[in-house]
């Protein structure tokens, strides 16, 4: 590596300091973009294929997927993946017991987020003025603080490059700095460690632009010319709890949902296809018994009806309508 290379990476390094922010912005449309793209390519499969659907290349026709193949019979297996006899019915209500009781507190969970969503909305429509005289106010002063930031951060970058120049040994404890940073980084951030992050990118700003730098120093700067940040009203940052807590439940919730199917899959004693299925012709079957929608051997059709009381019991623990 050339002494300029180092001087350049060593200038860009520090320019990235205090220009974080404004990457990880650029990132964040990144992102956006990737997923409306996702979201275009989702719409054109549509367009070409029905859902449900699959095409056969070879044989240029088109197969269901999904719920249809999973339903669907077959010489070798009625209904294709799972016949509901009384012992594969039986465990999978036992798996489905054990689903009901975990759902009762995943409702629980969802009482709780309603309400605050509630009180949430209400703030928000009550506040919808302060809110956007707040975020007017704190836009200003954010855009007149980073463009301090940026300044400063353009000077300190040319004079790492200036010693990066001048300095070999400079040069040399540069590359072991950002080796080092980069491979304990990588660990702290497969951890989730933000303290450590933190700390080690502490540790890297040190190793290259000294020990003396003191960036609070650079927030004094941006306060004198651009004045304090504007503090959030009350009501705002309350505003901002509740969205907190509410995001909190909605992960709760996935999360108990995961672990009971986990949970009644093992309680049920069937592999986890079988019990999918087991569970989705038992749920189409009490929706549709009364219509005679939904067409089943008739062996399956009379252990389902011996069952109907413990069925129905479930079915309303888990919300499904019948």
């Amino acid at each position: 590596m050339t002494t300029v290379t180092i001087a350049r990476r060593a200038g860009s390094l520090a320019l990235l300091v205090l220009l974080a922010p404004s990457a990880h912005a650029q990132f964040g449309g990144f992102i956006k973009r990737a997923i409306g793209e996702k979201v275009v390519e989702k719409v054109t499969d549509k367009v070409t294929h029905k859902e449900g659907q699959k095409t056969d290349s070879a044989a240029g026709t088109v197969e269901p997927t999904g719920r249809g193949a999973r339903m669907r019979m077959t010489p070798g297996a009625p209904m294709a993946s799972v016949q509901l006899t009384p012992d594969t019915l039986d465990m999978a209500l036992r798996g489905l017991d054990a689903l009901a009781t975990a759902f009762s507190r995943r409702d629980s969970l969802g009482t709780v987020a309603d309400a605050i969503g509630k009180r949430l909305g209400d703030l928000s429509s009550a506040n919808a003025e302060l809110s956007r005289s707040y975020q007017e106010k704190a836009s200003v002063i954010h855009t007149c603080r980073q463009e301090v930031f940026f300044g400063i951060a353009r000077k300190r970058g040319e004079e790492v490059q200036a010693r990066a120049m001048a300095d070999p040994g400079f040069q040399r404890r540069f590359l072991d700095a950002q080796t080092r940073y980069a491979k304990l980084a990588t660990e702290a951030q497969a951890r989730g460690d933000t303290i450590a992050l933190r700390r080690l990118q502490l540790e890297l700003y040190a190793a290259i632009l000294g020990s003396s730098v003191d960036f609070r120093q650079d927030t004094i700067a941006a306060q004198r010319k651009c004045g304090a940040e504007v503090a959030k009203p009350t009501v705002l940052a309350l505003e901002d709890s509740l969205r907190t807590a509410s995001q909190r439940l909605a992960d709760q919730r996935r999360e108990l949902e995961v672990a009971a199917r986990t949970d009644a899959i093992a309680r049920s004693g069937l592999p986890d296809a079988k019990f999918d299925a087991a569970r989705e012709r038992i749920e189409l079957w009490y929706r549709g018994r009364k219509s005679g929608a939904t067409r089943l051997l008739p062996a399956e059709e009379q252990a389902l009806t011996a069952q109907l009381p413990r069925i129905e019991r479930i079915m309303h623990a888990l919300g499904v309508q019948g």
